[in-house]
């Protein structure tokens, strides 16, 4: 896996005092975006998610955060939301992903143009029919019951699997039971496979360190 620059920030609000240099740092398409963009919680979660992305992906590139170009367009409708797309003037591209989960923003940029990852709340993952929504059938197979019912395993083993998911550009369009984790649940890094009509795509799925109740994941490609 290619390096990839992550960070797990608290949402912020109007009221906080990173508040108005972050709504500052937005782009004109982010801006567009924004007046798109309704519900206050789902305003907050965008400025700190883009402004985030746009520090990380400058620093990456190495150049002011004002040029740091960046799209968004949805595969369904062709809107302009989505999976972000960061490029520099002169050409160069990074993958780039966000996910939100609580309070939180998870943001991560790569050299690698396919990139994915997920924050997900570990109670999130508690509801009725998990196995057959998310597991493939091999891990099926292969995992015990009694493991399968943890809260933090059906946590973790739902954070790389979306995290592969939006690294496709698809995320929950296509269906969990398509990733197949070599190690369902594990707590280190580790292999797992989409399969579909184009046949079976490789990945690596890295864990992240997040705060207590969140779990996290990063997804590129092999």
């Amino acid at each position: 896996m290619s390096a990839v620059d992550l960070v797990i920030q608290p949402v912020l609000t109007p009221a906080s005092p990173g508040w108005s240099a972050a709504v500052e740092a937005l782009g004109d398409a982010d801006r567009a975006q924004l007046e798109l963009t309704a519900g206050p919680a789902v305003r907050t979660r965008f400025v700190t998610g883009r402004s985030e992305l746009r520090r990380l992906a400058a620093a990456r590139l190495g150049i002011p955060a004002a040029d740091v170009r960046i799209q968004a367009w949805c595969p369904d409708c062709r809107g302009p939301h989505g999976a972000p797309e960061v490029s520099a003037p002169d050409g160069r591209r990074l993958g780039a992903t966000i996910s939100h989960a609580s309070d939180r923003v998870l943001v991560a940029v790569a050299d690698s143009p396919v990139l994915g990852a997920d924050l997900v709340e570990v109670s999130a993952a508690e509801f009725p029919g998990f196995d057959r929504a998310v597991l493939a059938r091999r891990e099926l197979v292969a995992t015990a019951p009694s493991l399968r019912d943890r809260q933090p395993w059906r946590a973790r083993v739902w954070a790389a699997k979306e995290a592969v998911l939006k690294a496709t550009g698809r995320g929950l369009r296509l269906s969990p039971t398509t990733v197949e984790l070599a190690a369902p649940g594990a707590e280190t890094a580790g292999a797992a496979v989409l399969t579909g009509s184009a046949g079976r795509t490789p990945f690596t799925v890295t864990p992240v360190a997040a705060p207590a109740g969140l779990v996290a994941a990063v997804a590129c490609p092999d």
